[in-house]
């Protein structure tokens, strides 16, 4: 879907015409960029700073007051948002609608961080990570991972689409999906799914972006069995002069071994924990204690929240979502 040559300008926001006649309202101090995802109730696009051309991803939530169930889930996701803060998880910048009262709301646009280049895209491009750099990353995704599930979150989508990686081998942990339905929490999974089910479904997401860099594709039937017939050292990036002294260290043999560890499934004797990842010696030289346990801020949503007066909860999420984007301080600035 790409965007009709017409804007509409309204004081401190541009209101697009796309192709289909929908509206994409942006703050004047971005210009429009490419798409990055589309469902019928969510637009993604990146935004890119007139300031000093870094990007942002903006995304558009519509119909957010259009069920019950819809309502919820967009209000649970904002609120976490709201309380992430990490370096390797994308952090939440600036929240805004168009409509100015809670009878009119409809839509809710949230800008996330956005820099530096998709691994999927790294991937086409065929660019490959050096040993050290693949270190680095590996635990950059382990921390950010492990914060997530330390505040009760699951992923279970994770994969080269949603990392980032900028120029400095900095992981941003970017997971648009959310938004759109498919993150969820321990206290929304059945209860015949137990917990440390869904870590070590993550865990083996893990294992599969870091396979689908060193490979440069997808493997279907990974795992710890047949991962020999897959890897071999030609597919590691070489060890740089960076680390002279960690020749022993970040090797293929032990990039292996942690890869194999992390593709462990839960019927396995011993699937992997994230303690247990980050202590192997091909990413503990990275390992800070204020990364590993970055600490989460009280969250003001509550896991038991429900609406049970059908007549007037539309009402009441209406004044709760304009009540956040109220307080959000961010959206002063635009």
């Amino acid at each position: 879907m790409e965007f009709e040559k017409k804007c509409v300008h309204y004081s401190d926001f541009v209101t697009y015409l796309e192709s289909d006649m929908s509206e994409f309202v942006l703050p004047c101090k971005y210009r429009m960029g490419k798409m990055l995802h589309y469902t019928s109730r969510t637009t993604v696009r990146e935004g890119i700073r007139r300031s000093d051309k870094s990007t942002v991803a903006i995304i558009k939530l519509s119909g957010v007051t259009f069920s019950v169930e819809r309502a919820r889930h967009v209000y649970k996701e904002l609120i976490l948002l709201k309380k992430l803060h990490h370096p390797n998880v994308a952090n939440l910048i600036e929240m805004y609608s168009p409509q100015n009262s809670a009878e009119s709301l409809n839509e809710i646009y949230v800008v996330l961080d956005r820099n530096g280049y998709t691994l999927s895209y790294l991937i086409y491009i065929n660019f490959k990570l050096s040993l050290p750099n693949l270190s680095f990353v590996f635990y950059q995704l382990l921390a950010a991972v492990n914060y997530l599930h330390s505040q009760r979150i699951i992923l279970m989508n994770i994969s080269t689409e949603t990392v980032h990686l900028e120029t400095n081998d900095h992981l941003k942990l970017c997971d648009y999906e959310s938004l759109m339905g498919a993150k969820c929490t321990f206290d929304d999974c059945p209860a015949t799914l137990q917990i440390e089910a869904c870590k070590t479904v993550d865990m083996q997401s893990i294992g599969f972006v870091i396979s689908e860099v060193v490979l440069g594709r997808k493997v279907d039937d990974l795992s710890p069995s047949t991962a020999r017939e897959y890897f071999g050292d030609d597919n590691f990036g070489a060890i740089d002069d960076r680390f002279p002294e960690l020749t022993q260290i970040f090797t293929a043999s032990n990039a292996y071994d942690l890869i194999c560890m992390s593709l462990r499934d839960y019927q396995s004797e011993s699937p992997v924990s994230f303690c247990d990842a980050v202590q192997h010696s091909f990413v503990a030289r990275w390992y800070r204690e204020d990364e590993w346990n970055a600490t989460f801020n009280n969250c003001e949503y509550n896991w038991h929240y429900d609406i049970h007066e059908q007549s007037t909860w539309k009402s009441k999420i209406s004044l709760h979502y304009c009540t956040l984007l109220k307080k959000y301080k961010h959206n002063r600035s635009l």
